[in-house]
């Protein structure tokens, strides 16, 4: 799976497609309740309604208060994304039935000057979705540890579908220059 980036005007629009061996309803399930979105994405709070909380917590103790915009059972999910320093930035969470399981879309739109580094941003969101298809292929989310934080900022390390990130990072900081 690798993602698209696409100039959007004033923004980008960071999409991903992956099917997933798993039935709409259990894909669902994981999007769309807190005990399952805890185990995967760290999300602390969930209120699943048009205006409820999307809360997440990201490293030690910096939490991101994000909202649901729209939520429409078992196909779409929307909601913010790191809201108090991005209000425009909106992740939605499609999902097809499809003949191995599940067709799953990711977007997330922004405006350009939302992110310092897109590249980084798509690595990110490609990494999410590997978590979520390893969260529900069973595989313990404890053998998928976010790489530390060096002292200049930068990240080192990582296992399972974090090991990865590097790669996902030069892959992706092509596409993104290719659409400035």
């Amino acid at each position: 799976m690798n993602g698209e980036c696409n100039d959007i005007g004033d923004g980008y629009e960071a999409r991903f497609e992956r099917v997933l061996d798993h039935p709409v309803e259990k894909v669902w399930t994981a999007l769309s309740e807190e005990e399952h979105l805890e185990a995967w994405l760290n999300v602390v709070e969930f209120e699943g309604e048009p205006d409820g909380n999307f809360v997440t917590e990201h490293d030690e103790g910096v939490f991101a208060e994000d909202r649901v915009l729209r939520i429409e059972p078992p196909h779409l999910l929307e909601h913010t994304w790191w809201e108090e320093m991005n209000p425009d930035g909106v992740v939605r969470w499609e999902l097809e039935p499809h003949p191995d399981g599940c067709l799953l879309t990711l977007t997330y739109t922004a405006p350009v000057e939302s992110s310092d580094d897109w590249a980084r941003d798509m690595a990110g969101w490609h990494t999410l979705v590997e978590l979520l298809a390893a969260y529900l292929d069973g595989e313990p989310v404890s053998q998928h540890q976010r790489p530390s934080i060096d002292a200049d900022g930068g990240r080192s390390g990582g296992t399972g579908v974090y090991a990865d990130f590097e790669r996902r990072y030069e892959t992706y900081s092509t596409i993104v220059d290719a659409e400035r």
